[in-house]
Protein backbone atom coordinates (compact mmCIF):
# COMPACT_ATOMS: atom_id res chain seq x y z
CA UNK A 1 0.00 0.00 0.00
CA UNK A 2 0.99 3.00 -0.89
CA UNK A 3 0.65 5.25 2.55
CA UNK A 4 2.45 8.52 2.02
CA UNK A 5 0.32 8.77 -1.14
CA UNK A 6 -2.93 8.18 1.13
CA UNK A 7 -2.14 10.81 3.43
CA UNK A 8 -1.66 13.37 0.42
CA UNK A 9 -5.12 12.91 -0.14
CA UNK A 10 -7.36 13.69 -2.97
CA UNK A 11 -8.70 16.83 -2.76
CA UNK A 12 -6.83 18.73 -5.08
CA UNK A 13 -3.69 17.91 -7.64
CA UNK A 14 -0.47 18.20 -6.95
CA UNK A 15 3.26 19.13 -8.68
CA UNK A 16 5.83 15.74 -8.33
CA UNK A 17 8.48 14.99 -9.49
CA UNK A 18 9.97 11.53 -11.02
CA UNK A 19 12.53 9.48 -13.09
CA UNK A 20 11.25 8.04 -16.39
CA UNK A 21 11.95 4.30 -16.78
CA UNK A 22 11.28 1.85 -19.19
CA UNK A 23 8.33 1.45 -21.49
CA UNK A 24 5.87 -1.38 -21.18
CA UNK A 25 2.47 -3.07 -22.70
CA UNK A 26 -0.57 -4.53 -21.65
CA UNK A 27 -3.69 -5.46 -22.75
CA UNK A 28 -6.51 -3.41 -23.27
CA UNK A 29 -10.15 -4.51 -21.97
CA UNK A 30 -11.12 -5.38 -26.31
CA UNK A 31 -7.34 -6.95 -26.66
CA UNK A 32 -5.74 -4.11 -28.04
CA UNK A 33 -2.18 -3.65 -27.30
CA UNK A 34 -1.89 -0.37 -24.38
CA UNK A 35 1.62 1.21 -24.54
CA UNK A 36 2.68 2.27 -20.40
CA UNK A 37 5.40 3.84 -18.71
CA UNK A 38 7.10 3.27 -15.61
CA UNK A 39 7.71 6.39 -13.26
CA UNK A 40 10.34 5.64 -10.40
CA UNK A 41 11.24 7.34 -7.46
CA UNK A 42 7.78 9.24 -7.38
CA UNK A 43 8.37 12.08 -4.74
CA UNK A 44 6.48 15.51 -3.70
CA UNK A 45 8.00 18.70 -5.14
CA UNK A 46 6.78 20.91 -2.60
CA UNK A 47 8.32 18.78 0.19
CA UNK A 48 11.14 15.92 -1.69
CA UNK A 49 9.13 13.33 0.20
CA UNK A 50 9.24 9.94 -1.81
CA UNK A 51 5.58 9.21 -2.65
CA UNK A 52 5.46 5.82 -4.36
CA UNK A 53 8.78 3.69 -5.22
CA UNK A 54 7.21 3.45 -9.16
CA UNK A 55 4.07 4.03 -10.72
CA UNK A 56 2.60 2.83 -14.22
CA UNK A 57 1.00 5.36 -16.54
CA UNK A 58 -0.47 4.67 -19.53
CA UNK A 59 1.52 6.91 -22.16
CA UNK A 60 -0.66 8.81 -23.64
CA UNK A 61 -0.07 11.96 -25.69
CA UNK A 62 0.60 14.00 -23.02
CA UNK A 63 3.85 11.85 -22.04
CA UNK A 64 4.33 11.48 -26.14
CA UNK A 65 4.72 15.66 -26.36
CA UNK A 66 6.71 15.83 -23.78
CA UNK A 67 9.42 13.87 -25.46
CA UNK A 68 10.82 12.33 -22.39
CA UNK A 69 13.12 9.50 -22.19
CA UNK A 70 14.35 6.37 -20.10
CA UNK A 71 16.68 8.19 -17.41
CA UNK A 72 14.98 11.82 -17.56
CA UNK A 73 13.75 13.65 -14.60
CA UNK A 74 10.49 14.73 -14.88
CA UNK A 75 7.81 17.44 -13.25
CA UNK A 76 4.22 16.46 -13.39
CA UNK A 77 0.68 17.52 -12.05
CA UNK A 78 -1.66 14.52 -11.26
CA UNK A 79 -4.43 13.99 -8.56
CA UNK A 80 -4.14 10.96 -6.10
CA UNK A 81 -6.51 8.27 -6.60
CA UNK A 82 -7.67 5.16 -4.52
CA UNK A 83 -8.16 1.98 -6.55
CA UNK A 84 -9.11 -2.20 -5.60
CA UNK A 85 -6.56 -4.32 -6.42
CA UNK A 86 -6.31 -8.29 -6.63
CA UNK A 87 -8.92 -10.84 -7.15
CA UNK A 88 -12.53 -10.60 -6.10
CA UNK A 89 -15.27 -13.48 -6.07
CA UNK A 90 -15.11 -17.37 -7.79
CA UNK A 91 -11.13 -16.28 -8.23
CA UNK A 92 -10.63 -15.46 -4.87
CA UNK A 93 -12.80 -18.04 -3.39
CA UNK A 94 -10.33 -20.70 -5.67
CA UNK A 95 -7.56 -19.04 -4.08
CA UNK A 96 -8.62 -19.28 -0.54
CA UNK A 97 -8.34 -16.00 0.77
CA UNK A 98 -9.15 -12.53 0.27
CA UNK A 99 -6.53 -10.95 -1.78
CA UNK A 100 -8.49 -7.98 -3.06
CA UNK A 101 -7.17 -4.49 -0.86
CA UNK A 102 -7.54 -0.68 -1.73
CA UNK A 103 -3.88 1.01 -2.73
CA UNK A 104 -3.56 4.22 -3.96
CA UNK A 105 -2.35 6.00 -7.33
CA UNK A 106 -1.79 9.34 -9.12
CA UNK A 107 -3.96 9.86 -11.91
CA UNK A 108 -4.21 11.92 -15.07
CA UNK A 109 -1.09 13.67 -15.38
CA UNK A 110 -0.89 16.79 -17.03
CA UNK A 111 1.62 19.50 -17.74
CA UNK A 112 4.80 17.18 -18.25
CA UNK A 113 8.02 18.46 -18.29
CA UNK A 114 11.61 17.33 -18.65
CA UNK A 115 13.28 19.13 -15.58
CA UNK A 116 16.90 17.24 -16.36
CA UNK A 117 18.08 15.06 -19.16
CA UNK A 118 19.82 12.13 -18.71
CA UNK A 119 23.35 12.40 -20.09
CA UNK A 120 23.79 9.92 -23.33
CA UNK A 121 27.00 9.19 -24.54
Amino acid sequence: MRVELKKIGSDKRHTFLAEVGRDGEKSGWNGEIVITILLKNIRLKKTGQIVANHLWFTKGIQFEDSECEEGDEIEFSARVAEYGKGWQGRKAEEIGEDSFKTDWKLERPSKIKVVSKEVRI
